[in-house]
């Protein structure tokens, strides 16, 4: 592989994390349309045009140098039933540099089944907007709630505490999963812009641990969290690492009975290339069958009929795992517990987050910071009292 094609996929790699779950077939070539990435669905449908080879096989007799040209003078263009009698259409949409051409996203859409990307960026950004909407107007209920509380200590009612602590707690639900809309909607916009450190993992788990596990004990749950000594530095977006984290402590804390405890290990892998965070439960776990699709968006796997999610916890841990060249891993047994594994590239030479050990960051101790957003509603698992469910798949 030449150094420029090294380059380009260098270049291009958060569009490619991007385009992944892109809900059409989608290929990224070079401005020589050789191709350096293709998404699920383009694999899954139209495995033929997936390769350099294969690409220029489908394009047949058209004239590449003016389809690059016309696409860049116009921003886009389409080629009309690029497999004869099919309703295949092509969208061939430049990646500029300024005014000139640096490579190629191509579409493959049916007639009767267009989706503009432009459309589709301009839906994540109104979900965005509408997700962060949702997130100051709850903030402000709940300062208000805040407030009532207190009076209603006072009052001794009982009945009206428990009540104030459920809407709290529904809150925070309403509060994460606008928190969860926003964060999907930055991978899937096609502008994610990864600011990447050198993290000290074990400084940042040790300034959150005493509220994480303050948070655990109120819901009955024991959170144990097992460090090295030694500082371990991943190159990371710290945000990407946060939001995931907290998805992953969250469905932990969720899905575990009161009494039973929760885990958190952080480890350099054997060859020590990689950091490894695990968060590990003992609660109702994940039918064989289900694993495969758990970390896909929107996918929910219901324990009881009563009981929903979005779908996007473990979407968005995946998503941040494939953004930064690292793995997610999770293995399961349904009724003993699931355990995950979040594989990360060590500290690659970036700028250092500078953060004390043992010393909280101001947000920690914010009732709105991503902590308490993120574990806070695990707090109305209905799992909490009840057996675990004995099903089979």
């Amino acid at each position: 592989m030449s150094e420029y094609q090294l380059d380009f996929i260098r270049r291009y790699r958060s569009l490619f994390h991007s385009y992944r779950n892109f809900p059409l077939p989608v290929i990224i070539c070079n401005c020589q349309w050789k191709v350096h990435f293709s998404n699920e669905l383009a694999n899954r449908y139209y495995e033929g045009a997936t390769t350099t080879q294969g690409l220029a096989n489908l394009l047949g007799e058209f004239d590449r140098e003016k389809l690059l040209k016309q696409a860049t003078e116009t921003g886009n263009c389409t080629l009309k039933e690029v497999l004869p009698l099919s309703g295949i259409n092509l969208s061939i949409t430049p990646i500029l540099e300024g005014e000139e051409p640096a490579g190629l996203i191509l579409m493959l859409i049916r007639m009767d089944n267009y989706i503009d990307s432009k459309v589709y960026y301009q839906s994540t950004r109104i979900a965005g907007v509408l997700a962060d909407g949702i997130r100051e107007t709850v903030g402000e209920v709940l300062s208000t709630l805040d407030g009532v509380y207190q009076k209603a200590e006072l009052m001794r009612t009982a009945w009206m505490q428990e009540s104030f602590n459920q809407v709290t707690l529904r809150g925070y639900h309403i509060l994460r999963l606008a928190a969860n809309l926003t964060e999907y909607a930055r991978y899937q916009s096609g502008l994610l812009d990864l600011k990447l450190v050198d993290m000290n993992l074990n400084a940042y788990l040790k300034s959150t641990r005493e509220t994480a596990q303050t948070l655990a004990q109120s819901m009955g749950i024991g959170l144990e969290f097992y460090l090295p000594e030694e500082e371990l530095y991943a190159g990371i977006d710290p945000e990407r690492f946060e939001a995931a984290f907290f998805n992953l402590l969250h469905n932990a804390l969720y899905y575990t009975r009161k009494g039973n405890k929760v885990t958190v290990s952080l480890c350099p892998s054997p060859d020590g290339a990689r950091v490894l965070l695990q968060v590990a439960d003992k609660g109702l776990g994940i039918p064989k069958g289900v694993l495969p699709d758990i970390t896909r968006p929107y996918f929910v796997y219901q324990h009881t009929p009563s009981v929903s999610g979005s779908g996007l916890g473990l979407a968005i841990a995946h998503l941040m795992a494939q953004a930064h060249d690292g793995d997610l891993a999770i293995r399961s047994q349904e009724g003993k517990g699931t355990t995950v594994t979040l594989s990360l590239p060590v500290g690659r030479g970036f700028e250092v987050l500078l953060l004390e050990q043992g010393t909280a960051p101001p947000a920690v101790s914010d009732r709105f910071a991503p902590i308490y957003v993120g574990l806070m509603a695990a707090g109305l698992s209905p799992y909490r009292e009840e057996p675990l469910p004995n099903k089979k798949m």
